[in-house]
């Protein structure tokens, strides 16, 4: 739960030519972070991931595909 989360998240995407389609934000009180759930419109490389992941305050990135 860090500000300006969302915004480095965000341009980390964009910058990688990754649209975000949908966002949702829920905060888990239990350990004070914040869980954000992405829906973009092309699949994220593992380097995309790799760079999410690397962004401070960042504590783990998933990718789901359905």
């Amino acid at each position: 739960d860090v500000p300006g989360m969302i915004g480095r998240i965000a341009t980390t995407m964009g910058d990688n030519g990754i649209n975000i389609e949908r966002m949702a934000v829920s905060q888990d009180k239990s350990n004070n972070r914040n869980i954000i759930l992405l829906a973009t419109d092309v699949s994220i490389s593992d380097n995309v991931l790799k760079k999410l992941g690397n962004l401070e305050n960042v504590f783990s990135v998933k990718r789901i595909e359905l």
